[in-house]
């Protein structure tokens, strides 16, 4: 037994349990997520005596006398500024991660009205958040210390017209913790269901043996495959999964349902004893060994999804003409999406159909999948989305909701459906693995060949039609225009638009240029480049653009003695200050080549009310 108390109140805990177990499921504090039970995510975070702790870790009987402190338990104050804050820097998304974000950033603001960044992020290195990453929740913190020091919060955005920043319209419910997630759910006469899963990847269940569980006092049932209404099998694309394997059926992954068992607590949950008999089978443990002659089924339709075979033109024939082929393999490993809120629904009897409350990514389709399991009609199959505490596309598939609906349709009442971080890992479908061979034929193009080819390539995606193959490859050939290393344009070694914009230390900006600027100040290199492309003589000129000029620093537009002239754009903004100036226009005649400078334009207020226009100086280089 121990007494503390609980954001300013007092109270008395008779039974051991950890400290997240009673402010939840007692005291319904709410704010306090459930990510992982084992120390690992931070969703959890409490204030105790005024640290930042994991309500996940302690046990109540170690904290006689400590003070705890929830979202629930910050002033209308503090919960205005946190929520101004973290809305107001876009630090909110799925949301699960920010209530024990924000207790985090209590726990360093209250000893550190000021902080630095850095001090900052070190006061959230126990939180995890798998949405919005670090930055913006950052940014919240360092604002919201600055709302403290102030003593006010702002009004919030009211202009919500097109292209105006306004803060998620469920920060409030999200930063306060108030938002419903189904775990957060609890009903009067709830009971709590969960599945026994198969020992072996692939084995034969010859026996399940339920009559230990069924006699534990406080079991309300034991259901297996025999007890589904409909049908067995589940899945969005092809119907594959079954709901439980069968007495007979053979496992496909550790994952399977063999049985399902509801209980009238947590407890007496865990308590519950379901042995099953298998015989074990040899499994198959990839692809390439399912797609060998004699693999044993994983299903019984056999080890091949589907086969789809897509061609544009002749691929053959054009790799066999090509003058340069480069085949490789590539390997993609399968990624646990490791979202912070497992897997839960809460489901309950709904005149003679069911009601499901879910954190899925297809309402309609959990709704349809639940309605050929039960054997009901859509209007008895119904489907509430709760708030989503990340998904990533690992929650489109039911993992628990059918599971939910079956045991409270059978029992005739509600009932939730939770899995543990450890079988949330085993259990939901991953993004895939993938195995890959290209071939890659090519010409051998340089000079004006390659850069016409460049030309035609970009104007053809340019005009062709949204979804055509020319359309499809010109905006690939374009990305690689803009920044890849060995294109014509590109003219650096690396593009560091990333660092400028999250790095701090400016040494990561550097974008060294390639060779081509070491040689076009000499007119042999500029004579053997306009030779290329079939230019020779005293008047030809290469000219270059989208190029900065320093030229508050002396540096001249003429290179090459004469042969290279560059114009930089003349009015961009963003180079003026390294410039000087706002650039050259090159304007040719019969007469002369003439370059003319630009002075920046101050704006078009000015130019309407003052008279002012673009200072220009002209500049005669040669004469025709």
């Amino acid at each position: 037994m121990a007494k503390f108390t609980v954001n300013g109140r007092a109270v008395t805990v008779e039974n051991n349990q950890k400290l997240l177990r009673y402010l939840r499921d007692t005291l319904h504090l709410t704010s306090v997520k459930d990510g992982c039970s084992e120390g690992a995510c931070g969703t959890c975070t409490v204030l105790i005596d005024g640290k930042p702790t994991k309500a996940c870790i302690p046990q109540t009987d170690k904290l006689e006398g400590k003070s705890i402190v929830t979202v629930e338990g910050l002033t209308d104050f503090e919960k205005q500024v946190y929520t101004y804050a973290f809305g107001m820097a876009g630090a909110v998304q799925c949301g699960f991660c920010i209530p024990g974000m924000v207790m985090s950033a209590k726990g360093l603001l209250d000893t550190n009205p000021d902080p630095s960044r850095e001090a900052a992020a070190f006061a959230i290195r126990n939180n995890i958040c798998r949405c919005t990453g670090y930055v913006k929740i950052i940014d919240a913190i360092l604002l919201a210390a600055e709302l403290f020091r102030k003593g006010e919060v702002p009004p919030a955005p009211a202009d919500w017209s097109l292209g105006q920043r306004v803060p998620r319209v469920d920060v409030e419910e999200k930063v306060t913790g108030t938002g419903i997630y189904p775990d957060d759910i609890y009903l009067d006469g709830m009971i709590y269901g969960s599945a026994v899963r198969s020992q072996y990847p692939r084995a034969r269940v010859l026996a399940i043996h339920t009559e230990e569980a069924r006699a534990l006092p406080g079991v309300v049932g034991v259901f297996t495959a025999e007890d589904i209404p409909g049908q067995n099998k589940v899945g969005h694309l092809v119907k594959d999964w079954d709901t439980m394997i069968a007495v007979g059926d053979i496992t496909h992954y550790l994952g399977d349902a063999i049985c399902l068992v509801a209980a009238e607590t947590p407890e007496i949950l865990a308590q519950a004893l379901v042995k099953v008999d298998y015989e074990e089978l040899p499994m198959v443990r990839s692809p390439r060994e399912a797609m060998l002659p004699d693999a044993p089924l994983v299903h019984r339709t056999g080890n091949l999804l589907t086969h789809k075979h897509i061609q544009r033109g002749n691929p053959a024939e054009a790799i066999a003409k090509s003058k340069h082929v480069l085949t490789q393999h590539f390997s993609t490993p399968w990624t646990e999406h490791a979202f912070l809120e497992p897997e839960c629904a809460v489901a309950y009897p709904d005149g003679d159909g069911v009601m499901i409350l879910s954190t899925d990514q297809g309402a309609y389709d959990t709704q349809h999948e639940t309605m050929g399991m039960l054997g009901l009609p859509a209007e008895k199959v119904k489907v509430r989305n709760c708030l989503v505490g990340g998904g990533f596309g690992g929650k489109e598939d039911v993992t628990v909701q059918h599971h939910a609906a079956l045991i409270a349709y059978l029992t005739k009442r509600p009932v939730k459906v939770k899995l543990t971080r450890a079988e949330s890992i085993l259990i939901h479908p991953k993004r895939h693995p993938m195995e890959m061979e290209f071939s890659i034929g090519c010409e051998a193009l340089s000079g004006k060949a390659f850069l016409d080819y460049a030309d035609l390539t970009a104007r053809r995606a340019y005009y062709s039609k949204q979804g055509t193959a020319e359309r499809e490859f010109g905006m690939d050939f374009l990305w690689f225009l803009w920044a890849g290393r060995n294109s014509p344009i590109f003219g650096r070694e690396r593009m560091t638009t990333f660092e400028r914009r999250l790095i701090l230390d400016e040494s990561t900006w550097t974008e060294p240029k390639n060779p081509y600027y070491r040689f076009y100040n000499d007119p042999s290199v500029c004579d053997a480049l306009l030779k290329e492309f079939g230019l020779e003589g005293e008047h030809c000129h290469i000219i270059n653009g989208h190029i900065p000029v320093k030229s508050k620093k002396g540096e001249s537009p003429i290179k090459g003695g004469g042969k290279l002239l560059v114009i930089d754009g003349g009015f961009c903004k963003a180079y003026q200050k390294t410039t000087g100036i706002a650039g050259y226009t090159l304007i040719y005649n019969s007469a002369c080549f003439r370059l003319v400078s630009h002075e920046p334009f101050s704006g078009r207020a000015n130019a309407i009310r003052e008279n002012q226009d673009i200072a220009s100086s002209s500049a005669v280089f040669e004469r025709l």
